[in-house]
């Protein structure tokens, strides 16, 4: 029996450990190639798939919900050029892109190398722009366009870098994608701020937001333009004539509106009674003042005439307030009242200074303590009304007077919600009209933050499917290794 055994035992071929080992590590090599190909496979499949995750803390890569609205409202096709040599196109503005082809089929995006296809740029109307470089996005629809610029999309300030590349393409689409734009006239020829510099960014913000924007000069006028839906008059430093104060109660009969940005006017009385008797038909009087904030919560640096307002309860400020957004009014005058409020006008503040505000009535006083001429606080800064037609049914007229333009001015119109206060009020002068600015969002590539949905799904995947993904292949291994 034992030689039986014996002879048995050497007949059988004998292991060499030396292969064994070679096997082993033949064989986990095999596995961890099928394993990293899988792994390469399974991204691949996930990143054509149309789920994206923006961790990013502000949400700069996600659309808005107001931008989806005007996407999918969109009527005919918009073309997106952005204009960047092969390779070399900015990430940020690519994937934003990329959401607003992802988010509508009407959008077509494409990549131009203006040097190696300059032919590509033939299908994009760029009107009188007389050099194109890189970095420029065009925007097309319905014949109308709209250049856009890196550099405008990208604003360093206090708070930091802040990307606006939502609020400026958005805007571009909305403008060249309308039906009807309605015309904003600003009003020259009393001393106004030029619509070309110094309003010129307030500007395109209106126009963004789906206006037509232009000059008016009310003395070469026998009445105001037909397709005017609103006046802003951005710092008058002079009145009207009777001819144009004429002009201006008729088109407010008519269901007219106005924008009035009315600075403080230092060193003189700076009354303007004849445009202060058309606000007076809605309750409001422009008498001149400085509104000075001794309230260091409520002012901006050291500089008590830099104010920071309170929002009173309306439509134009109370997304504002509900966001918490702060505007800076820089050198703003009080906004007074008259008692004699007619019965078919409706008149309701929007800003106010502090308790311990005071409004100097004699700008020509240099000091920044109380007089016994000036008007304590709370100052209100800004109103809004409405005037009922005398025309049943017709349209009721709107006025917006806010105590200082500087905050629309160009050094100061994208610093913190000046722009979001601007077009709210022209969209509530075009009749409650809705679609607010897209807010520009802080870039911080130091911190990544994570909540709630996206928190959930990456938890799932980092201790779930991941790990579960590789114990069933080491478990498939062993398996392996142990029938062998």
């Amino acid at each position: 029996m034992k030689n039986a055994a014996d002879r048995l035992s050497r007949n059988q071929p004998s292991r060499n450990p030396r292969s064994g080992k070679i096997r082993f590590y033949a064989e986990t090599a095999v596995w961890c190639a099928v394993v990293l190909a899988l792994a390469v496979s399974v991204t691949m499949f996930a990143y054509r798939l149309p789920w994206r995750a923006d961790l990013t803390g502000q949400r700069i890569f996600t659309l808005s919900e107001s931008s989806r609205e005007i996407l999918g409202d969109l009527a005919s096709p918009v073309k997106i050029g952005a204009v960047y040599p092969a390779g070399n196109v900015n990430p940020m503005l690519q994937s934003l892109l990329g959401e607003y082809a992802s988010a509508s089929e009407m959008v077509e995006i494409r990549f131009i190398d203006a040097e190696d296809d300059p032919s590509s740029l033939a299908a994009y109307d760029i009107g009188d722009v007389r050099a194109v470089r890189n970095g420029m996005v065009i925007v097309n629809a319905n014949g109308r366009y709209r250049v856009l610029d890196e550099r405008d999309m990208f604003v360093s300030g206090p708070e930091g870098s802040r990307f606006f590349g939502e609020r400026v393409i958005t805007g571009a689409i909305r403008y060249v994608a309308s039906r009807e734009l309605p015309k904003v006239y600003f009003v020259a020829g009393h001393g106004e701020g030029d619509s070309g510099s110094v309003f010129a960014q307030a500007a395109r913000l209106i126009s963004d937001s789906g206006c037509e924007t232009g000059e008016l000069v009310l003395l070469e006028h026998e009445s105001v333009p037909d397709d005017a839906a609103i006046l802003v008059f951005a710092s008058p430093l002079d009145d009207l004539t009777e001819m144009e104060a004429g002009i201006l109660i008729k088109y407010l009969e008519g269901g007219g509106a106005m924008l009035i940005l009315a600075d403080p006017i230092l060193g003189n009385s700076g009354d303007m009674p004849l445009l202060s008797a058309i606000t007076g038909i809605y309750g409001i009087a422009l008498v001149n003042n400085l509104v000075i904030e001794p309230d260091s919560s409520h002012r901006m640096s050291s500089n008590k005439a830099y104010l920071i307002p309170r929002y009173a309860e309306h439509d134009i400020t109370a997304q504002l307030a509900a966001d918490k957004k702060l505007v800076i009014l820089p050198l703003c005058r009080g906004v007074s009242v008259t008692e004699d409020l007619s019965s078919d006008v409706e008149r309701k503040a929007l800003l106010f200074s502090s308790d311990s505000s005071f409004a100097r009535m004699d700008t020509r006083l240099a000091s920044d303590t109380i007089a016994p001429s000036d008007v304590t606080g709370p100052v209100p800064l800004a109103y809004a009304a409405t005037k009922a037609s005398s025309t049943p049914g017709g349209k009721k007229s709107r006025v917006v007077v806010i105590g200082d333009s500087d905050f629309a001015a160009k050094d100061n119109i994208a610093v913190q919600a000046n722009s979001d206060l601007l077009v709210n009020a022209v969209n509530w002068l075009l009749g409650d009209r809705e679609g607010e600015l897209a807010a520009g969002k802080t870039i911080n590539s130091d911190v990544m933050m994570i909540r709630g949905r996206d928190f959930i799904r990456l938890t799932v995947i980092c201790c779930a499917a991941l790990p579960l993904f590789f114990f069933v292949c080491a478990w498939v291994v062993r398996r392996r290794g142990k029938n062998r």
